[in-house]
């Protein structure tokens, strides 16, 4: 028996059952006279279309949903996991059963479904139902390195290398990867859906909450399969008029995938600069992330937020010295959380109208007029001249990880906890930049390499600092003062306010003033 199409984004537990089986006729079998057959199973499974937005058009509005783009969805690699249910044990224990893996095509296209993965269910001979019961679990562009022996294995492997933006989505002939994903643990047979024995048949998985299945004979992988039907146990399988299509399969019969990172990108910029700097300006040249989790647990339970944080190490796209204890101890000027700006971002006062990117009570109105936006790379369309956007891509973590001080006299950080930041760096013109020069002098005064943490927070309301997996955070920041020497120095009058948009995938909406 074939089980086609198993959604392979969750797998669940398998069993055994040595009760009757249904062609028994109430009589119950003996345990000896079961064996463990082949049986194929097919399953089918898709990104979650969805960014999860809050407060995508103003501070605490309704979610929406944003697609990102198609490198984001794209599945180039997918393994289906699957494990004998055993009902009188914890879950971690159930043993390994089989899995498979399936390649893109050459033609380009995305991964859905892994067909006919052979499993040995129990029955007493091909043809009848089992009451075995498995369970399933996708991983889509990475998978474990080892074979696991039970689902516990699963559930304690790790992802340790950091995703590329710049790779997910690369220039002309540059490398090419893909945005690592899974699937909740989804529980298939027994009860109403028990699978069909036999490598002549097919059982395909539809569904992942109260997943079914779909009797068919087996075919050419691709192909249609006849749907087959049993009206009663005097008689065996036979075709009906209908047919299962792989290539027409409804999106409910899909089992979901769930990207492991999130994406933090400066959405955009302006200033807002008051008293004597009426005329100050900001030249932005580089951004960063700080403090990122570099490993990330490869399964998590959907329903429990930060269940795939594992951060023991950190990484930071910039380099600094610790002095203020902002940033926690890592691996500095990783070239995946860097991002050097085009020139020409350059930010003013003298005719800029900050005023016009609030709304009438104060709050950010985030397509507002004076905002110096960029181009998003993950939305076709959206460059309008612009200069390109700065996106990273981080494992989720929250930010309640205690910081401490290397000399132990100094007091810990004054946030207490590692918390995921974006960093902009550039330079602070108090008079502004007039690009005058004086036997070939700048005449322009100028501080130099100035830098402004943003914190990224999962929620306006509540204050929880993190970033969580399958999210996007869109980041509107003003820069409000002259900035810090150093990314982990705290300085007076270095500050910014910023309002974070959370879009699932998720985008959350944050706002802060005067952050140092």
């Amino acid at each position: 028996m074939k089980l086609r199409h198993l959604l392979l984004a969750s797998f669940a537990a398998c069993t055994f059952a040595s009760c009757s089986d249904d062609s028994s006729n109430g009589i119950e079998i003996p345990e000896e006279n079961y064996q463990m057959i082949d049986a194929n199973v097919s399953l089918t499974a898709t990104a979650l279309d969805g960014i999860q937005t809050k407060g995508a058009t103003e501070e605490g509005g309704d979610a929406v949903l944003e697609s990102g783009s198609n490198n984001e969805q794209f599945i180039n690699e997918l393994t289906a996991y699957l494990f004998y249910v055993d009902n009188g044990v914890n879950e971690d224990a159930y043993k390994f059963a089989a899995m498979k893996t399936v390649s893109s095509a050459a033609d380009g296209h995305s991964v859905k479904t892994i067909e006919d993965i052979v499993v040995k269910v129990k029955a007493t001979a091909a043809g009848e139902l089992s009451d075995t019961q498995l369970a399933v679990v996708f991983l889509a562009n990475t998978k474990l390195a080892t074979p696991p022996s039970n689902l516990g294995d699963v559930k304690a492997a790790k992802l340790e290398s950091l995703v590329d933006f710049m790779q997910v989505h690369p220039v002309p002939s540059g490398t090419q990867t893909y945005v690592p994903m899974f699937s909740q643990i989804v529980t298939i047979g027994g009860g109403s859906s028990k699978l069909l024995a036999g490598t002549t048949y097919d059982n395909w998985v539809k569904g992942s909450t109260t997943p079914s299945i779909t009797y068919t004979n087996n075919a050419v992988v691709g192909a249609a399969h006849k749907e087959i039907e049993k009206k009663s146990e005097a008689e065996g399988w036979t075709e009906k008029n209908s047919s299962y299509d792989p290539a027409n399969i409804p999106d409910d019969d899909k089992i979901p995938l769930t990207r492991h990172v999130a994406r933090v990108q400066l959405q955009a910029i302006d200033c807002d600069f008051k008293n004597n700097y009426a005329d100050a300006s900001f030249e932005l040249t580089h951004v960063y992330i700080a403090n990122a989790s570099n490993t990330s647990l490869i399964y998590a339970d959907a329903t429990k937020p930060y269940s795939l944080d594992n951060a023991t190490a950190y990484s930071h796209g910039c380099s600094y010295e610790r002095d203020d204890y902002f940033l926690v101890n890592g691996t500095k000027n990783i070239a995946s959380l860097a991002w050097t700006m085009d020139a020409g971002v350059d930010i003013k006062m003298t005719g800029h109208s900050h005023s016009s990117n609030l709304n009438g009570d104060g709050s950010i109105n985030y397509n507002g007029s004076s905002w110096f936006s960029f181009d998003d790379q993950t939305i076709s369309g959206d460059g309008y001249g612009r200069k390109e956007m700065p996106q990273f891509y981080v494992f989720e973590m929250k930010g309640d990880k205690p910081m401490l001080a290397d000399d132990l006299n100094k007091g810990a950080s004054p946030s207490g906890n590692i918390q995921t930041m974006l960093i902009l760096r550039g330079n602070w013109y108090p008079n502004g930049k007039t690009n005058g020069k004086t036997n070939g002098q700048s005449n322009d005064v100028v501080k130099k390499d100035r830098y402004y943490r943003i914190p990224i927070k999962q929620d306006a309301t509540s204050g929880i600092i993190g970033v969580q997996r399958n999210t996007i955070y869109k980041i509107y920041a003003t820069i409000t003062g002259e900035g810090s020497k150093d990314p982990d120095t705290s300085e007076l009058n270095a500050c910014i306010s910023f309002s974070i948009k959370v879009e699932p995938w998720t985008v959350i909406t944050q706002t802060e003033t005067d952050v140092n």
